[in-house]
């Protein structure tokens, strides 16, 4: 079972792996320290303008996704950074953390989210896609995709918790 949550700074060993096992997929190609990473979570565990899930296989305590929401304006934010297992790929997890993801906007009031994605990410470029987001902007590095985000309650949120 997957349970996905905020980031702790407990996290940052497996979040490192994770993100360093897959730097060739951001912007920034650059590859963490342990003290970077737990310096990066530190400062975004009480943000409103950078949130960081992670999502945890329940069975085995293992970190085998990460999302965040970021770049937070009045009604718009970005959603990136997600990473998968390169083990659970396949599994439909990116699409889980999108979708949460997207009603975490929803319950915020924001009514739009938009993601970069680099033109060789093929995988990121298939689920945004396959999620329904729109792609409204390309260039010779990236892909700007969009969709807007449907309204939710707090009760709504919490039935989608279970």
């Amino acid at each position: 079972m997957l349970k996905i949550r905020l980031v702790e700074i407990n996290d940052a060993n497996e979040y490192r792996k994770l993100r360093n096992d897959n730097y060739q997929w951001f912007f920034s190609q650059k590859r963490f320290t342990r003290e970077e990473v737990r310096d990066w979570i530190t400062g975004t565990i009480d943000s409103r303008d950078n949130s960081v899930y992670v999502c945890e296989d329940t069975n085995t305590q293992e970190l085998v996704g990460t999302v965040s929401i970021y770049n937070v304006k009045e009604d718009s934010a970005e959603i990136g950074r997600i990473i998968v297992n390169s083990q659970r790929k396949g599994e439909g997890i990116g699409l889980v953390l999108l979708r949460e993801m997207e009603q975490y906007a929803g319950l915020r009031g924001l009514e739009i989210l938009w993601a970069e994605v680099m033109k060789d990410n093929l995988a990121s470029k298939n689920l945004f896609l396959k999620a329904g987001y729109k792609l409204v902007q390309e260039n010779n590095k990236k892909y700007t995709f969009e969709r807007p985000v449907r309204p939710i309650t707090p009760n709504e949120f919490m039935k989608g918790l279970k």
